[in-house]
């Protein structure tokens, strides 16, 4: 018996270490110009036809140091803060809305959370048919919202196209981030 229960505190352990070690990790990407050259690279999107603050803006009350937005059909949004406590903040409030979501049976598809004191993702691929509280439009949302340190990226677009979702894991597996 005593032999058994090792084997099985052993077998358990694994499963444990197995299941921490599949949660994909965010690289951190806090030199926008990795963010700017795959935006050129992969989806051919100038940065001069992007809205660029780096000025020290604020978002929802929190100082950042460079802010990056693009909108066509695919939405490409890169935000470096000057405190990570602030990018966590940001971050957690969208991953909340996004549980709260899932929790009111408002989200229906594929869904991935991870959220850690440093890091994080939202990776989606489903509907989203939410109340009027809710921050997200009802339609299908496909791509993913990471959070890294001081750093927010996100990547979706809100197209059901397989041409759009293509363009989106072209981009997150150029940054080399966690993908649906």
């Amino acid at each position: 018996m005593k032999k058994f229960k090792m084997v099985l505190a052993c077998a358990m352990t694994g499963v444990m270490l197995l299941s921490v070690s599949g949660c994909s990790s965010v690289p951190l990407i806090d030199d926008e110009d990795v963010f700017i050259d795959a935006l050129d690279s992969v989806a051919g999107i100038d940065e001069d036809d992007c809205i660029v603050y780096d000025d020290g803006d604020e978002v929802d009350g929190s100082d950042t140091e460079y802010e990056l937005y693009y909108y066509d059909k695919v939405s490409y949004v890169y935000i470096r803060f000057e405190d990570a406590e602030d990018a966590h903040d940001y971050f957690e409030d969208m991953y909340d809305d996004v549980s709260d979501l899932k929790d009111d049976d408002e989200f229906e598809g594929s869904s991935k959370l991870m959220l850690t004191d440093s890091q994080g993702y939202v990776l989606l691929d489903g509907d989203i048919d939410g109340d009027d509280s809710s921050d997200y439009s009802d339609g299908h949302y496909y791509g993913g919202i990471y959070l890294r340190d001081n750093v927010v990226i996100s990547i979706y677009t809100d197209s059901s196209g397989k041409s759009k979702k293509a363009d989106v894991d072209d981009f997150v597996k150029t940054l080399k981030l966690p993908r649906i």
